[in-house]
């Protein structure tokens, strides 16, 4: 489970919610998302 400001972003497998782009973007912004695709 991984919330941003109390709201539900994923809720799935660690590794499917290390490779969501909103989850990324929500906690290192979206330069970091970028740089890693």
């Amino acid at each position: 489970l991984v919330l941003n400001y109390g709201r539900v972003l994923a809720t799935d497998r660690p590794e499917a919610i290390r490779q969501n782009a909103e989850v990324i973007e929500s906690y290192l912004g979206k330069s970091h998302h970028t740089a890693a695709s």
